[in-house]
């Protein structure tokens, strides 16, 4: 469900995420947390406390990709065919998704107007 929400809000998404007014690190970490709903770049509003939920909810859409990987990953390693550690796959899974995410939203931030 919430992968289809992504799905089907993707432009809605993409507009919320809107333009960073500030360049640098500054326009990087409110972007980081613009894709999960915080309207500002303060740790509180990252870890939740004043978050848009509906943006939340798409944010959070990106990492059910590697969440599934990782299911057909410990089937795999269950029939004893693959001989990475069950605490860097995961790991790696959710980085690259958080990376993927994060270079998406850049693209799309100078990209739209603003």
């Amino acid at each position: 469900m919430i992968w289809m929400n992504l799905v089907i809000r993707f432009k809605w998404y993409e507009g919320k995420i809107g333009t960073s007014e500030r360049a640098g690190l500054a326009g990087r970490m409110l972007l980081a947390n613009r894709m999960f709903g915080a309207p500002d770049n303060g740790l509180a509003s990252l870890l939740g406390m004043r978050t848009d939920p509906e943006v939340l909810i798409c944010g959070v859409g990106f990492l059910m990709l590697p969440l599934y990987a990782y299911r057909w990953y410990l089937g795999l390693e269950w029939f004893g065919l693959v001989p990475i550690s069950r605490i860097v796959v995961p790991v790696s899974l959710v980085v690259l998704a958080l990376a993927v995410q994060f270079i998406w939203a850049t693209r799309v931030s100078r990209a739209s107007p603003g």
